[in-house]
């Protein structure tokens, strides 16, 4: 199964595209005004070295050069590859030209409660299974 979730409207809107690859899955996270190709993430679960029998992730990132948005591919990778204990990649591209402060911070926001909204909807998912 395949689907979309949206958070915002107009330049602050940021998509999410979930797609299954087999038991793995991709995440492609754009927004903004220029959507591309920014960075890119790699979740692998691994048993947690803290807690026995919990579920924690190891991390690669690459970011394109003179893009930033390797922290939030990385924290949508972690998130997810610990949750569902398959390997999660994360694509992500996100980009207003001139953007102010203000306007990074919104597209910040934004994804964040996405992201949050994408943790309990498969937190549901996987939890049923």
């Amino acid at each position: 199964m395949d689907f979309i979730l949206e958070k915002g409207v107009g330049k602050y809107k940021i998509i999410c595209t979930i797609k299954f690859i087999g038991e793995d899955l991709v995440i492609f996270v754009q927004g903004g005004e220029k959507y591309h190709i920014g960075a890119i993430a790699v979740g692998l679960p691994r048993e947690s070295l803290n807690e026995k029998g919990a579920i924690s992730s190891d991390v690669t990132t690459m970011a394109i050069p003179y893009h930033k948005e390797d922290m939030i591919a990385r924290e949508w990778a972690k998130s997810t590859s610990k949750i569902i204990n398959r390997v999660t990649v994360a694509i992500v591209g996100i980009h207003i030209d001139n953007a102010t402060r203000k306007d990074i911070e919104t597209l910040i926001d934004n994804n964040n409660k996405l992201l949050d909204e994408f943790i309990k909807l498969i937190k549901n998912k996987f939890n049923k299974a």
